[in-house]
């Protein structure tokens, strides 16, 4: 279904179907980027993650605080506390307060509310699910089996928790949500992000992923956002406040081109 904001205030102008694919750069951008993750991850498997796993095992009675602060923080990556969240406000929104709200600008509102509480719900979901799908794949063992089996592998098509490591859940959801709420309202970039790197530390600290793991995880949840996005604005859906200010500026400018236009043919 197609959302038209209401003429009247216009304050969503709506996006055409071309602008909410990614471009050339933008492709390209994020080839680069994947590209750059997948050789980093490479790097840590083979020198970096079993000596910081090691570190922060051998530490842990050491900095028993840091622990601690880490298991509070690690519970915002659980996909669990976003997913059900965003799912009832969107039915609550969508199918209880819209039905019983009248006037078409307050209408659009609710339903573009709605459309925000669903998108979010949809980038932790599916990112999520894709995850999942990996970790099956790749099947590599935890950083507990290293220490009490001496596994540090990839074994493939596992489905042992105890081998699901590679990418990580939880950094994945909040890096989904985090740049899930960056598009959407993209003022509180300073809080997402730095929530969403201290949880996906937090599951290195705890030990129950390697650093690789969270940095997978995290690209993933960028990714698939960002992919996500372009699907809502070619359906016609455009929540997102970066492509309503585009959508101004070309309107503007077919406006300012149009009137032009009169002008020179009237003066014909």
């Amino acid at each position: 279904m197609t959302v038209r904001y209401p003429a009247a205030e216009d304050p969503y102008p709506r996006i055409h179907a071309s602008q909410g694919s990614h471009s050339p750069n933008d492709r390209e951008n994020l080839l680069w980027a994947g590209a750059t993750v997948a050789v980093l991850c490479l790097y840590l498997f083979a020198f970096g993650d079993k000596p910081v796993a090691v570190f922060f095992h051998s530490s842990t009675p050491t900095f028993a605080l840091l622990h601690q602060l880490a298991l509070e923080v690690s519970i915002l990556g659980n996909s669990a506390l976003h997913l059900i969240p965003t799912l009832v406000f969107y039915l609550i929104l969508r199918w209880w307060v819209l039905p019983r709200t009248s006037g078409p600008i307050r209408r659009e509102k609710i339903l573009m509310l709605a459309h925000i509480c669903f998108f979010l719900f949809v980038a932790v979901a599916v990112s999520g699910l894709l995850t999942d799908l990996l970790r099956i794949i790749f099947g590599r063992a935890r950083p507990g089996l290293l220490f009490r089996h001496n596994l540090y592998s990839f074994y493939f098509f596992q489905f042992s928790v105890n081998r699901w490591s590679f990418p990580s859940g939880h950094a994945n959801s909040i890096f989904a949500l985090a740049t899930a709420c960056y598009l959407v309202a993209p003022k509180g970039k300073y809080l997402y992000f730095p929530i969403a790197l201290l949880v996906a530390l937090s599951r290195v600290v705890l030990g129950s992923h390697y650093p690789s793991d969270v940095m997978m995880g995290a690209y993933l949840g960028v990714l698939t956002t960002v992919y996500l996005k372009s699907f809502f604005l070619r359906r016609g859906i455009d929540i997102f406040p970066a492509d309503r200010k585009t959508a101004r500026s070309l309107r503007g400018t077919r406006m300012s081109r149009d009137g032009s236009d009169h002008v020179t043919a009237g003066s014909a």
